[in-house]
């Protein structure tokens, strides 16, 4: 069975959509940053009621990752979605954020699924997760706001007064 065919039986095409949605996100939120040693990382699905372990439902590439910081980005991405799983009251991983410990933001929380990306600036990780949730209908503007003014995320702000 191709992903594809998985994805339509097991989950009604959802996450076919998700993988478009947090692809044109990070896309965007790449260009946004302008920098040529800021081009991808890896995102981390965890689909929460198929999944109380947390494991990740998906993993994937997005863009160009660096492959010196390739396996670092692909375990901050899934350490941020299962650290945001552990705590069902948090909405985002930056509530449990502590650097002294390696445990950064970039995951949400998005009704059903969990959304981690690492590989970008740690707000720009948020970001694109943040608009893949808002473009998808998982997260409210007014929502995807709090979570931004939380952790201070000017470049979410930024991005959603930009149109694409």
């Amino acid at each position: 069975m191709t992903i594809e065919q998985v994805d339509r039986f097991s989950f009604g095409g959802k996450i076919t959509q998700i993988i478009e949605m947090a692809r044109e996100a990070v896309k965007r939120v790449i260009a946004e940053l302008n920098d040529p040693k800021e081009q991808g990382g890896y995102f981390c699905l965890v689909v929460k009621n198929e999944n109380p372990t947390a494991l990740p439902t998906l993993i994937l590439g997005i863009g160009n990752v660096p492959a010196e910081r390739g396996q670092k980005y692909l375990e901050l991405a899934q350490e941020k979605a299962r650290r945001l799983a552990e705590h069902p009251d948090h909405w985002s991983s930056w509530q449990s954020r502590n650097p002294d410990e390696g445990k950064w933001g970039g995951a949400v929380n998005a009704g059903a699924y969990i959304f981690s990306f690492s590989g970008l600036p740690e707000l720009a990780d948020e970001a694109a997760m943040l608009l893949t949730a808002l473009s998808l209908g998982f997260l409210l503007e007014e929502r995807a706001a709090a979570f931004a003014q939380y952790s201070g995320n000017e470049l979410f702000y930024k991005m959603m007064a930009t149109p694409d």
